[in-house]
């Protein structure tokens, strides 16, 4: 009787690999985009002796005047360089200065979530066992100054990296109900497709491009698409909306409201100008994007907490540089969950379903986590997050620390 065990025993060995093989899907280059000019990153499986390039993308902070544009003026002309891929095991990271500066210190942020770091001939090298959201400091930028209050040196132009989990069931370009826009042509609002796929390249969507229910927006990880996006306030418009990829929205070519000479209805339409607003957002997700440059809020999504139906907010990354940038406002229904948020006003509203396995980084202004709407009906949970840097242009303003609950007045 053993030898038959035995023997199907080796049959089923037979069936299932011996080794694990992981998958590796860089960002390729984004066509009609410059790369950034500081950083560059190639990515490899660890265990491989072949490299990829993985596309540098760079967020700017425009030179700051409050009274005219809202760029605070002691972030003029920082950028942040970051880069995205996908992978399913572990990945080797190099990043070198597009100067050909040698590096000589790297520190990584949250710092558990790198195995390892090391300089080889002025060029930095990580290694990343799982999915995550790292910012990488070069040469004690962050690590060996206070760039807060006081700080009068040059700009600071910073980095971070995010591994992603393999996006699944991707659309894919001729399949059935899947418009692809190509750059340069007008994204359509309405009509006979589910998905809207944002091709390679450069788009223009301009401000208030208008959302609908039970649609998905695919931003592949090679597009950037500037603009804004809302549901027009429509209440019964914004359940099961999903807007997800690797590629970044921005919002760099909209100004803020307040000093937008062309629409002077702009403060009376706030929500035209926040990069993704939607109501009635129930079973809607926001997954993977990167949004760069809000030029106010960046993400609302409004609804009320309905079980079983949560709006997710999962694996985003923000990089804002001007006033009313806030990050997530998940209203009472939205659950965040694995994101990145470097921003210069408020981080997270902390409400909705709860926040798990963030980043967060302030450089300027607010708070992190502002607990002026904690929900007073339901338990809720802020769980394994990272506060990175902490930084204010004003120490003893009652409006930042990491966390705060502001009084609105009333006493007790």
């Amino acid at each position: 009787m053993l030898k038959y065990y035995l023997h199907f025993f080796l049959i089923l060995i037979s069936f299932f690999p011996t080794s694990y093989s992981s998958s590796l899907i860089p960002t390729a280059k984004v066509p009609g985009l410059t790369p950034s000019e500081h950083y560059a990153f190639r990515v490899r499986s660890v265990g491989s002796s072949s490299w990829q390039d993985c596309f540098a993308m760079v967020s700017r902070c425009k030179k700051g005047d409050r009274q005219k544009n809202a760029y605070f003026s002691e972030l003029s002309h920082w950028t942040h360089t970051y880069t995205n891929f996908e992978m399913d095991g572990p990945v080797e990271i190099e990043i070198r200065r597009t100067n050909n500066q040698p590096i000589k210190k790297a520190i990584v942020r949250p710092a558990l979530w790198a195995r390892s770091q090391k300089i080889v001939s002025g060029r930095a090298y990580i290694i990343m066992d799982k999915a995550a959201n790292i910012a990488v400091d070069i040469d004690g930028q962050m690590e060996d100054q206070d760039t807060g209050k006081g700080y009068k040196g040059p700009p600071i132009h910073t980095l971070s990296i995010h591994a992603n989990p393999p996006i699944l069931n991707k659309p894919l370009p001729g399949q059935t109900g899947v418009h692809v826009v190509q750059p340069g042509e007008t994204a359509p609002t309405e009509g006979d497709w589910h998905t809207l796929y944002f091709a390679p390249g450069v788009h223009h969507v301009g401000r208030g491009f208008r959302l609908h229910a039970e649609r998905k927006y695919y931003l592949c990880a090679e597009a950037i698409v500037y603009g804004t996006m809302h549901n027009n306030e429509k209440w019964d418009d914004g359940h099961n909306i999903r807007i997800y990829g690797l590629g970044t929205l921005s919002g760099a070519k909209v100004h803020h409201p307040r000093y937008d000479t062309q629409n002077k209805q702009a403060m009376n339409e706030t929500h035209f100008y926040n990069t993704i607003r939607i109501v009635g957002a129930q079973n809607t997700s926001i997954e993977g994007i990167t949004v760069s440059d809000a030029p106010y809020h960046a993400i609302m999504a409004i609804g009320t907490y309905k079980k079983n139906q949560a709006t997710k907010f999962q694996r985003l990354k923000l990089f804002t540089w001007r006033r009313n940038a806030d990050g997530i406002n998940p209203f009472g229904n939205g659950l965040i969950e694995d994101c990145f948020l470097r921003t210069q006003d408020d981080s997270c509203y902390v409400n909705g379903l709860g926040i798990r396995g963030c980043v967060y980084w302030n450089d300027a202004n607010g708070s992190a986590f502002v607990l002026t709407e904690l929900p007073l009906s339901k338990p809720i949970s802020v769980e394994n997050c990272h506060v990175i840097y902490s930084r204010a242009k004003w120490h003893h303003w009652t409006g930042g620390r990491v966390f705060n609950i502001r009084g609105e007045g009333g006493g007790l």
